[in-house]
């Protein structure tokens, strides 16, 4: 890899690599301790996300819109087609057909991609601030992080054009957007840059409910719920929130990292962080109230993004491409 890496998505075997190199790469990791090279797309443009469904991969481009690439054969992925937005993609999801792009100022961009050869624009829906990003539910529900504007909840009804059926603007302006479902319904988890973590109820989604909100001195950079906990990466801090009653969330514990954070993962009492050129720390927060570094790994690169599979961490390293790490079996638990 000649650039950095940009983002990585891991999908059974194989990991998707973007590089800023303007290349989109395959690899094996069937076996995590000696990840394969297979393949490698090259690609006008930066890109600023990818997403992979049904043995296809969709990549946002930024100015460049996006580009559908079949990688059902790995050896050989092939571009099959593109779409050159108006804006600058940003974000990017794939549902049942429908690709929806987060495009900035000119807000959301739809595209039908029921045959992934054959992409057709079928409309966009504006906002009066930037759209940063976007995700959907499996009730075929649209949300948009849309800045200063909060959340807005959209639903594609039987003609092209989305309606809005429901909003919330909170104090700030909204950067992030996750949706989690859970035993008490479901929530928007909206990261709203310098105006804190907002848990909002979207059972009704043309009622989004305010459920919770926890004002930060810092910035979150990144979350993780795990079970009846939040685990912010926070600037140079991790912060842990009990939504055991997700009407009061309660700040537990604040633990100084002493460096700068980037990405975050949690798995059984163990939350992963990753820390630039200073690699990754392990978190034990068996006792919440308690955090403690047990573990930390020095990597080349610059560690960023996590996502963890199994026993293994993948970690995107910027210059360093992909690297996994195998991690023992006391921190899994």
């Amino acid at each position: 890899m000649d650039g950095e890496l940009v983002s990585i998505s891991v999908e059974r075997d194989m990991a998707y690599l973007s590089g800023s190199d303007g290349k989109f790469y395959l690899y094996n990791v069937e076996d995590p301790h000696s990840p394969v090279y297979i393949s490698a797309y090259e690609f006008d443009g930066n890109s600023y996300g990818s997403f992979i469904v049904d043995g296809f991969a969709y990549l946002a481009l930024g100015d460049m819109g996006f580009q559908v690439l079949d990688v059902s054969d790995v050896t050989q992925p092939v571009g099959v087609a593109s779409y050159h937005s108006l804006g600058i993609s940003e974000d990017i999801a794939v549902t049942d057909g429908m690709t929806y792009l987060a495009v900035g100022d000119l807000g959301l961009g739809m595209v039908d991609t029921t045959d992934p050869f054959q992409p057709f624009f079928l409309s966009n829906y504006e906002t009066f601030d930037i759209v940063q990003d976007v995700d959907v539910d499996d009730r075929g529900y649209i949300y948009l992080a849309a800045g200063e504007e909060g959340l807005r909840v959209l639903e594609l009804s039987g003609t092209d054009q989305p309606e809005e059926v429901g909003s919330f603007v909170a104090n700030g302006s909204a950067w992030g957007i996750s949706i989690l479902r859970s035993a008490l319904g479901d929530f928007a988890l909206l990261a709203n840059d310098f105006g804190g973590i907002y848990i909002i109820n979207v059972s009704d989604p043309a009622n989004p409910v305010k459920f919770a909100f926890q004002d930060l001195p810092g910035r979150a950079h990144d979350i993780a719920p795990m079970n009846d906990y939040l685990c912010l990466a926070d600037g140079t801090k991790l912060r842990l929130l009990d939504i055991a009653n997700p009407l009061d969330p309660v700040e537990i514990s604040l633990y100084e990292i002493k460096q700068q954070t980037y990405g975050i993962a949690a798995v059984g009492a163990h939350v992963y962080l990753t820390l630039g050129e200073s690699g990754l720390v392990v978190v034990d927060i068996s006792d919440p109230y308690n955090p403690e570094i047990v573990d930390g790994f020095d990597m080349p690169g610059l560690a960023q993004g996590i996502d963890i599979e199994g026993e293994f961490a993948y970690i995107a390293a910027g210059d360093a491409g992909l690297i996994v790490l195998r991690l023992p079996l006391d921190l899994l638990q």
